[in-house]
């Protein structure tokens, strides 16, 4: 975190302005203090394939809502695909993406019968 913080503050305003129009304010996350004993105490409890925290009798993790807020990133009326029995078109995917639809087509990959994305492409 150290070298994080340290490349934060060598970033001039015009940088770190272009980082925060892309990202939102995730570079503000980067200078908060934790203490240590606490980042500890949760780490037994996250499980990442679910990429949450699991606790005896629930999960904890962020809504969309609290996700926007921590980042200062709001998704506007772009909301999440969730399910309804049918799945969307490529070009569906893509305007929720902000991609092209031909970049979107290139990433798509059949696996064990099941068409998709791979999650590499949707992790930065």
């Amino acid at each position: 975190m150290q070298r994080l913080k340290v490349t934060i503050q060598l970033m001039k305003k015009s940088q770190r302005k272009t980082f925060a129009n892309k990202y939102g304010d995730i570079l503000d996350l980067a200078m908060v203090e934790v203490p240590v004993d606490a980042i500890m105490a949760f780490i037994q409890y996250y499980d990442p394939p679910l990429r949450c925290f699991t606790f005896r009798n629930f999960q904890l993790a962020p809504t969309i809502k609290e996700f926007e807020k921590i980042v200062r990133c709001p998704l506007g009326d772009k909301k999440p695909y969730i399910f309804l029995g049918h799945h969307p078109t490529v070009s569906k995917v893509a305007s929720m993406l902000i991609v092209e639809e031909h970049e979107l087509i290139k990433k798509k990959q059949n696996r064990n019968g099941v068409e998709g994305f791979p999650l590499s492409y949707f992790e930065v």
